[in-house]
This record gives structure tokens, sequence and C-alpha cells, in this order.
């Protein structure tokens, strides 16, 4: 079918599907159940005169995704049972994650214990596991299960929205595990694609490479160290390490010549197979056997139903445009999957295809490949700035480079070496091991040119991780609008004016404060704590949040991004409350992230002590420590550096985890005058506030950093209840998200709540206290 025809009737029933769908997902709240009854009745009205007929496809799919969301709300474990410890039994699903003490495992329970009301599918974990985990296999658990949640921050990962798209109904801590016999067929290929990963992870040298092996093979990408997950991102070349509709088409593609290579002898003596038939039957083949190796993730399901639709075609020699071919794809998607938009993987899966498919489509053949492939790499660089920048808040230069070398050594070399040793594996045949040899040489020299990248990496930084501040949903839609009239077809009038649509997206309004005023970011950290303090030309960054005191923190993931939200990559100094794994645990990336920043601590260890007394102003704001004194030595929480901002806009204490008899020894010593905010001590432990203490600060906002559902109930109720009788409310970052406190000259104290202010339906809404944030 020419690119210009005109789309059949059936094609725009599956577009109104599509776009009923995916729009439902994008809304903030669901259909309400009276909604339900309003969009099924403007169903049936559609329905029902024949002109308007092929439109009732746009509230069906409005339908098809609300009542599956509102399904998957009523099962999932609610918050009001969070921490409610039970026994369940039931089966392990997928591959489980065993690594660095810690087993987590994908659990279905059985159905009496889903009609008992605890949902379909749980993520539970294991720490210090005393048992080892296979798929398939049936145990009895004893679990105490939390509502499915994760951090609130904005433009960063929604770990909740990954878990609904999962399907994950709730989270859960194992306590006690028994392992009940029976085992059967159920999981097998899951079994395989675990004793496969493990022989093939034994039979590689390097530790890297081992790890891309397993996402090559089995979709399984948890054993990559976060230097490595990093370089991948840096240079744009993640995709081709976890399995994708490019390995899908590669797969497909040799199996299909290696078919028409052997139908071929039999062809000329016999007369049959059909050549080209034989060959797509093969080629669907081993698609669908690699894709059932991967667990079905949703790209191998999009490439598996776009090549059913054009190898369908071709075997029955009937004709279907490429574009057409990816809307079957679609809406087969989310027909089996309708909370498939919610995931990431949906959105870059299907957008850089439809890029693709937009820009090559019609357009006449004969190029060489290595012109295509730059080709190709050019315009998905384009294509996908509006979700790289809009989801990642990042684009990567170095991809051009890199895809060029990589994705031929990947597809012509690691791959089929890959496959070959596969087949050999599953068929118990000699030279497996020879072919996993192979690949690892092919995997060295793909890691080799991630290194060479590194010579120019402080440009590529700077480039591949600007200051970018969090772009609105208009200008990701402006960009995406850019990059189509961009990237269109010669003939299309003015394109390069697409160009234009890209400013909003790549060069966002970024308000800094004004003189005098000054900015506090509290981010959702779980029980860890940080706080970004943003004045007009520096940044301040107290406490480095959770981590092992090594490489693995939030720092890269989280305080990072925040701090290029704000229009600066640097931190100017950065003060480290006490030495806890929760304040200091990320300090190590956090040089890293920032060498020239100035370091203070209670022990004086870093750059420089701080003690009481010590103070320095910066565009209008001055900052003072209050404690510790010079003389005080390091008692842990109770010498924490606690620090005054103050200006004529307002004022706010950071307090780090001291108790309340070093609160009392602030009253003593006189050092306090009221603030509009206090950072609570020890995430709102009733054991760090002092009625004294209080009372001399008088604030009007508590807040404390603690994660939604933790064990140990913090805020206490205690906490609560002291604020309030001094006239003061409490805000958690487990109730109500990141917190953004503004001090302005010309307007009063504001407050934002990422809750609030970014709500989805996925999210509890009641949760942050009403009328004390936005």
């Amino acid at each position: 079918m020419p690119a210009t025809a005109p789309a059949p009737r059936g094609g725009l029933f599956l577009l109104s599907f599509c776009c009923g769908a995916i729009g439902a997902a994008a809304f903030p709240a669901l259909v309400s159940l009276p909604g339900v009854a309003l969009v099924l009745a403007a169903g049936v009205g559609l329905a029902w005169s024949p002109s308007t007929r092929i439109w009732a496809a746009l509230p069906a799919g409005v339908l098809w995704f609300s009542m599956h969301a509102l399904w998957f709300q009523h099962q999932a474990w609610p918050a009001e049972r969070a921490g409610e410890t039970l026994e369940i039994t039931g089966r392990v699903i997928g591959l489980p994650e065993q690594r660095d003490g810690r087993a987590r495992i994908t659990f279905r329970p059985d159905a009496d214990m889903r009609r008992d009301g605890v949902p379909a599918h749980l993520l539970l974990s294991w720490y210090r596991p005393l048992e080892w985990f296979r798929p398939g296999e049936r145990w009895q658990l004893t679990v105490t299960l939390e509502p499915p949640h994760g951090r609130v921050n904005p433009g960063l990962f929604d770990y909740h929205r990954y878990l609904v798209a999962r399907g994950i109904g709730g989270l859960g801590r194992i306590e006690s595990a028994r392992r009940e016999v029976d085992v059967g067929w159920r999981g097998a290929p899951d079994r395989f694609r675990q004793h496969f990963a493990d022989w093939l992870q034994a039979e590689t040298v390097d530790l890297d490479v081992a790890a891309l092996h397993r996402a090559l093979t089995v979709a399984d990408r948890t054993a990559m160290s976060p230097e490595l997950a990093d370089r991948l991102r840096r240079t744009g070349t993640a995709h081709l390490l976890s399995i994708s509709g490019l390995h899908v088409g590669m797969v497909a593609g040799i199996a299909g010549l290696l078919a028409g290579v052997l139908a071929t002898p039999l062809v000329r003596l016999r007369g049959w197979p059909d050549r080209k038939r034989a060959t797509l039957l093969a080629g669907l083949a081993a698609a669908f056997c690699y894709a059932l190796l991967a667990g079905f993730s949703l790209p191998t399901v999009r490439a598996l139903v776009m090549l059913l639709a054009g190898f369908g075609a071709m075997f029955w020699r009937r004709a279907i445009g490429p574009g057409r071919a990816l809307l079957t794809a679609l809406a087969a998607v989310l027909l089996v999957d309708p909370m498939a938009p919610l995931a990431i993987g949906f959105w870059l899966s299907f957008g850089a295809v439809a890029v693709l498919i937009w820009v090559f489509s019609g357009r006449a053949r004969g190029q060489g490949w290595v012109r295509g492939l730059l080709q190709a790499q050019v315009v998905i660089a384009i294509g996908m700035l509006p979700l790289n920048i809009g989801i990642f808040g990042q684009w990567a230069p170095a991809a051009l480079v890199a895809n060029l070398v990589a994705i031929p050594l990947v597809g012509f070399w690691v791959l089929p070496s890959l496959l070959l040793a596969l087949g050999l594996f599953a068929l118990g045949l000699p030279g497996a091991e020879a072919m996993v040899a192979v690949s690892e040489q092919g995997l060295l020299i793909f890691l080799a040119l991630l290194d060479a990248l590194r010579v120019v990496e402080p440009w590529l930084a700077t480039l591949s991780t600007p200051a970018l501040a969090v772009p609105s949903l208009a200008a990701i839609v402006l960009a995406g609008i850019g990059v189509l009239w961009l990237l269109a077809p010669r003939g299309w009038p003015m394109r390069p004016l697409g160009a234009i649509l890209l400013l909003p997206l790549l060069w966002p309004v970024v308000r800094a404060p004004a003189q005098g005023g000054f900015e506090l970011l509290v981010p959702d950290l779980g029980d860890g704590h940080a706080v970004i303090v943003r004045t007009r030309s520096e940044v301040l960054l107290y406490g480095t949040g959770p981590g092992d005191g090594d490489a693995r923190s939030l720092v890269p993931g989280t305080l990072a991004p925040l701090v290029r939200q704000g229009g600066r990559s640097d931190v100017d100094r950065i003060v480290v409350p006490y030495a806890h794994r929760d304040y200091a645990g990320g300090l190590a990336e956090a040089r890293r992230q920032w060498p020239d920043a100035a370091i203070l601590s209670p022990n004086g260890s870093d750059d420089g002590r701080c003690a009481a007394g010590q103070a320095w102003s910066v565009d209008g704001v001055d900052f003072r420590f209050l404690h510790p004194s010079e003389a005080l030595p390091d008692l842990g929480g109770r010498s924490s550096c606690v620090l005054e901002v103050r200006s004529p806009a307002g004022s706010v204490l950071l307090t780090g985890g001291i108790d309340g008899p070093a609160a009392r020894r602030l009253v003593l010593e006189d050092r306090l005058r009221p603030v509009d905010v206090l950072m609570l001590p020890r995430s709102g432990h009733r054991d760090g506030l002092d009625e004294t203490w209080l009372a001399r600060l008088g604030p009007g906002i508590g807040i404390a950093t603690a994660s939604a559902f933790n064990v140990r109930g913090l805020p206490h109720d205690d906490t609560r209840a002291r604020l309030a009788e001094f006239g003061g409310g409490l805000l958690s970052t487990g109730d109500c998200g990141a917190l953004r406190v503004r001090f302005a000259l010309d307007r009063p104290l504001h407050i934002a709540a990422e809750r609030v202010s970014s709500p989805r339906f996925w999210r509890r809404d009641d949760s942050c206290p009403e009328g004390l944030a936005e």
C-alpha cells in the first residue's frame, strides 16, 4: 500500500481504540463509576448510527483501560492493612533475583488466597535468605505486606507506576519460607531460562560480559553493576544489551536465512517446500522461541505481532504497509496488556519504530547499509528527543558513534554466537562453550569501544547531562510535533521550522530565586535524608541521602538530576550532618559527582568542620551553624551539624540527627531564633523533640523525611501532636512525596508537594494533609 493512501476503515477503528486506551492512561484520575456509565452510553450512541460506528472504538478504548485499572486498584493491598503479617501459599513466577545477600521474587498466591483479598501478584523480598528459589516452585511463606508504592520526585523514575504496569498488587517482606514438593510443568520455560543463564554466566570469564550475556539471552539485567549500566546509558547503547524488537528481528532474519539455504536443495530435487514460505515460518518460529526465552517482555510482544502481521501478509501474498503493521501491534499489545501505556518501554519501543516508519516508509531504496544505518541513527537521535528529555531529562550524543559500530557487532557477531550456543546447549551437543567464548570476544570489543569514548567523556558529559528543568507536557507535545515536522518526507512545507518547536524542550524556563530569596527542595529518599538549598547563584546540599558509602547510592539517579533541574549542574557546598548511612551514605558518589564542592562535617575529616558560630552570606541569604560547639566530641547524631538558613523572606532550621538532650543544649546556649520551617530531626522520632526547644522555635511547618509505611511508624504521632500544640503542621515525604519550599520577598511562604501538584490515579490522594501544601 502506498504511503499516501488513505487508511481503511479498519485502520481508523484500531486507531480510535488505541487513542482511547492511551488517552485514558494519560489522565491523572480514573473514570468514576458514573463516568463509566456515561462513556458506555456514548459508545452505544456512536455504534447505533452507521456513519459514526467506527468512532465507537474511542470510548471502547477508554472503557478497556479504565475497567482494568479500576480492577487493579480494587485488588491491590489496602493501605489500612500495611504491615500486616500472614501466611500465603502459591507459586514463584518469572526469574528470581538472588544477589548481594537478597532474594526478590514475583509470587502468585493460590486462588483461595486471592479470593480472601490477597493480590494476584506480589513482589516479595528476603534479606539474607535461607533458601534458594526456582521458577515454578510452590512455597508456603510468612510475609509482611504493604501496598505498592515508591518514591515520588519531580521528573524522575516513578517506581509505583512501574509496579502498576507489571500488575504488582502488593509488596512484601518474607519472614520465613517452606518449600512444597510440587513443581510440575508450570514454570518450565522460566526454569530453563534460569538454568541456561546460570550456565552461561559460569562459562563467561569477564563479569561485565557475563551480565551482558544474561541481558541478551533471558532479558535479566539484574547482574549489571551500576557502573556498567551508567556507561550504557551515557553512550546510548543500553537498548542493544536488552532484548528488544531489534533482536527479535535479527533472530527472525538469521533463522529465515538458514531455513532458505537448507530448503534450496529440497526445492531443486523435490519441488517442495515453498522456499519463501519455509523462510517465513522458520523466522516466525525462531522469533517466538526467542521471545519465550525473554519472558515475553513488551518489546518482544510488539515485535512478534508486527512480524506476524508482516509475515502473514507475505505468506498469503497480501500487501500490508509498515504503518498498518505497527498499528495492529499497538492494538494487540493494548488488548493483551491494557496497563502497557504506563510502562516507559511502551513509549520508547513504539516511538522508535514509528519514527523510523515516518521517515523511511515509501522512500526509494538502494543506498548502502552503512549509509542507511547512519541515517537511522540520526533519525532516532532526533525523533526520540522529546521522550529522552521528557522522561529521562537527558540525551546521549555519543549514541551516534557508538551504535554505528555496536549494532553490526551485536547483530552479526554476538547474537548469532549466543543463538548457536543456546541451540547446542538445549540439544546437549558439544561446542556451546566455544560459541560463548566467541560471543565474549565480541562483547569485550564492545566494552573497549565504550572505554575509548571516555577520552571525550568530559565534553560528552556536558552534552549528555545538561542542566534541564522538568519540561511541561505542552513542551513535550510541541517537541513531538516539531520532530515529525522536521523529519517529514521531502516536499513537506518549511521542514526546518520544526526545529523551532523543540526550543521549549531544550531551553525550558528555569525560575531561579530572586536576590534575598531561596528555595528548599526536600527529595523523597525513603528513610534517607538530603535537602537541596538553592539561592540565586549557589547550591548547598545538606546530607547525601542513603547508600553503602561507595558506589550504591541515590546521588546519581535522584540527587544529581534534581540539582540539574534547577538550572545548574554543580553543588557549591555539601554539609554532612553526621556519619550515618541515611545521612552520609552517598558521600563517596557525591565527591565524584561534584569534586569542587566544599565539604563540611562534624568530625572535620573532610574539607572542614562545621562548628557553632560559623557563618556566611550568599545572595542576601545568611547561613549559620548553631551546633556542634568546637569542644564537643563526635557523639554521632547528638553532634550533628545544625544549620540555620535565614533571609528577610523567611527562615529554616536543618537539624540532622540531634535528639532531645542536644535540643535542650541549644536552648541553654541561647542560640535559637523563631523559624518558619523546621526540618525534624531523626525523621520525626518522638525522642528528637523537646517542648522548650519547640516553644523557642515556634515553627509553622515541620518536615520529616521518612518512607511510606516504614516499620518504625515515623513520623510518630507524638511528634505530630507536639507540633500541633505549638501551632505547627507536619508534612512527611512518605505522605506527600518531594516537598519544595519557596521563600520570596514579594510573596508569602509557598510549599508544593509532588503528590498534590502532580496527581496520578495509582497514588493515594488523601495521604498529604490538606491546606499545608499545594
